[in-house]
């Protein structure tokens, strides 16, 4: 990711293809039942490897399904219906204030060892409250979903 501003920190990502070493010790998370597990594998696109301190973060943006795993750490999650789905490139510290008492705007809190999943066109930035390590999993069902 980038760096949003002189003073924030950069917030990493990668592939993990990019770190063999760390692909193979990751491991999907226990609270998936094999079956979903499997199925996550075979419509899975590029695994990515997320590493920030507190106060850096993601602004607003959408793609694909996705699962995010949290590693270490505790984040605030930002939630925008489509219909209200966005691109920015503010910084998520301003972002989160701005849209804190937005209609239709959703929050919750991550901590270590919780998975979010956020649905294909949902609008979803995040701001580390923590030093942050995770993964997330982009993924796309498909002509299966509909």
């Amino acid at each position: 990711s980038k760096n949003l501003s002189s003073e924030q920190p950069d917030y990493f990502f990668s592939e993990i293809s990019n770190f063999p070493e760390f692909q193979e010790e990751i491991y999907y998370p226990y609270t998936f039942d094999p079956s979903i597990t499997e199925i996550l594998e075979s419509f899975s696109s590029k695994e990515q490897v997320y590493l920030g301190v507190a106060g850096t973060g993601a602004p607003i943006h959408t793609h694909e399904h996705a699962y995010n795993y949290l590693l270490y750490g505790q984040k605030i999650w930002t939630l925008v219906p489509p219909a209200m789905a966005m691109y920015s490139r503010r910084n998520p510290i301003a972002e989160y204030e701005e849209t804190r008492d937005q209609e239709g705007v959703l929050r919750c809190v991550q901590n270590s060892g919780d998975v979010i999943y956020v649905p294909e066109g949902w609008g979803h930035g995040v701001l580390n409250t923590k030093l942050s390590l995770g993964w997330a999993v982009p993924f796309s069902w498909g002509g299966l979903e509909r």
